[in-house]
């Protein structure tokens, strides 16, 4: 036997590197090594389902407990990595412990971005990105009746359309002109925007928070251009930023990110970085991709390279958002598109925006209309040769589209 994978970060790139690794026949031993405490749990559930009371705890799992002995997966919990020592190819934890390597994969993830106006410390502001940071949010709730949601990304808006079903009175605030502005066309941006509001949230835009008052707690948020807004919690979801602190061994180039090759290696063949933290070169461009699919495809990728074994195929990223009791699906990646087609659903509540530049498909954004998805998939798969003209025809039904062949 050799010596162990060492993967640090029980993330769901973390867990899926170790799954996948056991499921291809890696027969040394794998080490798993997460600073937080508990079972790995994925974190979609946390601006959302597991706010509730009834949510049960378990459902947050990435596997359970049973499932990483039953794998000889070596969990190492509420351990944090202090050092790398790529020559002699060890960590040491801070328990004191130096672990030899034959492979290692950062699997670090992200880390919130966090408020810094006058008030970022009173009690009752949140960020969600643990399972503690969601009961504890949770537990808040009981007792607020008005929260304000700073950011209005899927995490803000995730967060707010929960607390929203809760009967909380919520505010959104949004530095940029519009909503999910980083990551929808203008046209989705515009469905949620209405969305969000006939499920009675009030929404800010182009304004920022200037401070955040109160004695000791929250109380009022007042924004940039002068909006004062009671509050008796706040969630903070502006973003994340790469978790990088253990990596500067690989170099001052990794600055958001680390760049990897096409097998998620870094500049040293021998580790790996997946998840979150990979700048990974996509066909469209090389950067960073938060998502499920992300972490599973980059640990995929890293798995079947250290076995030996042909790559898995390409997938053009995919992402979804539950938010109102309806479910957004989107497939590749909203940016340099110089067209939208916009496909109205059944309701108000449904629709889908198709995202070309030069007639080639860059991104479908769908929400509760799954043929659009599913078309979309097909076509970033290379088997529905569907073009820009035939979705832009309102008379073509989606749904025959998505079924024809090719």
């Amino acid at each position: 036997m050799g010596d162990p994978f060492v993967i640090i970060g029980a993330s769901h790139a973390g867990v899926s590197l170790a799954s996948t690794l056991r499921r291809r026949g890696w027969q040394d031993g794998i080490i798993l090594i997460e600073r937080q405490p508990g079972t790995p749990i994925q974190r979609p559930p946390l601006s959302k389902s597991a706010l509730k009371d009834d949510w049960p705890e378990d459902r947050n799992y990435i596997q359970s407990a049973e499932w990483f002995e039953k794998q000889d997966i070596d969990l190492r919990t509420e351990t944090s990595v202090v050092e790398i020592d790529p020559d002699n190819r060890t960590v040491t934890t801070d328990k004191g412990d130096t672990l030899a390597w034959s492979k290692l994969a950062l699997a670090t993830g992200a880390v919130p971005r966090r408020v810094t106006c006058p008030g970022h410390d009173l009690e009752g502001i949140h960020y969600v990105r643990t399972l503690s940071d969601a009961y504890g949010l949770r537990d808040d709730l009981k007792q607020a009746s008005n929260v304000v949601v700073v950011g209005g990304g899927y995490i803000g808006l995730e967060a707010a359309a929960c607390m929203r079903g809760l009967g909380k009175s919520v505010t959104v605030i949004e530095m940029a002109d519009r909503l999910l502005a980083r990551v929808a066309t203008p046209e989705m941006s515009r469905f949620f925007e209405n969305l969000h509001r006939r499920h009675g949230i009030e929404l800010i835009t182009g304004d920022g928070v200037d401070r955040i008052e109160g004695n000791g707690r929250v109380r009022k948020v007042v924004t940039t251009n002068g909006q004062e807004i009671d509050a008796d919690a706040v969630v903070v979801g502006i973003g994340v930023i790469p978790d990088l602190d253990l990596l500067s061994f690989l170099g001052e180039e990794n600055v958001n990110g680390v760049a990897v090759n096409e097998h998620c290696q870094t500049g040293n063949p021998d580790i790996y970085a997946i998840g979150d933290i990979a700048r990974f070169d996509w066909p469209f461009a090389s950067m960073r991709v938060e998502s499920i699919h992300n972490a599973q495809y980059t640990a995929a990728l890293a798995a079947h390279h250290t076995m030996g074994i042909e790559p898995p195929a390409y997938e053009a990223p995919w992402f979804w958002s539950d938010q109102h009791g309806g479910k957004l699906q989107s497939v590749g990646v909203p940016m340099d598109w110089d067209h939208v087609v916009w496909r109205d659903g059944e309701d108000e509540d449904s629709g889908a925006a198709f995202a070309f530049r030069s007639g080639k498909l860059v991104s479908v954004e769908a929400f509760n209309l799954v043929p659009a998805f599913m078309l979309g998939k097909k076509i970033f798969a290379g088997s529905s040769s569907v073009t820009m003209a035939e979705i832009e025809d309102n008379t073509n039904d989606l749904r025959l589209l998505m079924k024809r062949k090719d």
